[in-house]
C-alpha cells in the first residue's frame, strides 16, 4: 500500500474511521492504495535523486537556478520551477 496509508494510522484507527474522516469509500481507499505509482511520481523520485547528488557535490550551498543549470549540463531536461519545487 502507499505511504499515505501509513501502518501507524491503521494500527491506531480502524480503516472505517479513517475513511469517514477523509470522506472516502473503503473500496476507493483500497483501490487507490493498490494503484501503481504514476509515471510523473516515478520521474520526480528519479529527479530528486539527481538533485540531491548535485546538491551534495556543491555542498548544499547552491539554489535551484544553479542546480537547474547543472542538470541541463548533464543532459537532464527539466524545468527550473520543477527543480525548485522538488528541492523544497
Amino acid at each position: 500500500m502507499r505511504d499515505s496509508l501509513h501502518p501507524g494510522e491503521k494500527a491506531t484507527y480502524p480503516v472505517t474511521v479513517l475513511c469517514q474522516v477523509l470522506t472516502v469509500a473503503r473500496s476507493g481507499l483500497y483501490a487507490w492504495a493498490r494503484r501503481p505509482e504514476s509515471p510523473r511520481a516515478r520521474q520526480n523520485q528519479w529527479l530528486g535523486t539527481h538533485i540531491r547528488a548535485c546538491a551534495q557535490e556543491f555542498r548544499g550551498h547552491d539554489g535551484s537556478p544553479r542546480l537547474y543549470r547543472e542538470l541541463h549540463a548533464r543532459g537532464i531536461q527539466v524545468g527550473r520551477h520543477r527543480v525548485a519545487r522538488l528541492m523544497r
